[in-house]
């Protein structure tokens, strides 16, 4: 009897997650920034994000880990012998946490302006 490994789901849990993750996340930044209607994405895009390299590529980090796991998903249930292209992705979704951790602690511990490869001087 071969039984099957539901990965599919597993990744499609890590996806909802990462979403779960981002929404808080921009709780946060609402909370932080003083917003006024959190529901106005391009206000908060236009003011706190796209003037910032450092929100801009934790943004970006963030996308592509919602993203990553949902493709993963997909793969894992409609092909799952492409344990090559499986690997790449996950390979891919470890680079981009790892992103976001170190722009997480760039901007908790510094300032959301500065260089992604360090601290300001």
């Amino acid at each position: 009897d071969h039984s099957r490994v539901p990965s599919a789901r597993f990744w499609l849990l890590t996806a909802l997650l990462a979403l779960a993750t981002a929404g808080f996340g921009w709780w946060v930044l609402l909370r932080s920034e003083s917003v006024q209607n959190m529901w106005d994405f391009g206000g908060l895009w236009n003011q706190h994000i796209k003037g910032s390299d450092r929100r801009m590529a934790h943004v970006i980090a963030a996308a592509a880990i919602i993203l990553l796991p949902l493709l993963l998903a997909i793969i894992a249930r409609a092909a799952p012998r492409k344990r090559g292209l499986i690997f790449g992705l996950s390979l891919l979704l470890i680079a981009a946490v790892a992103l976001q951790v170190w722009l997480g602690i760039l901007l908790m511990w510094d300032t959301p302006e500065g260089v992604l490869t360090g601290f300001n001087g």
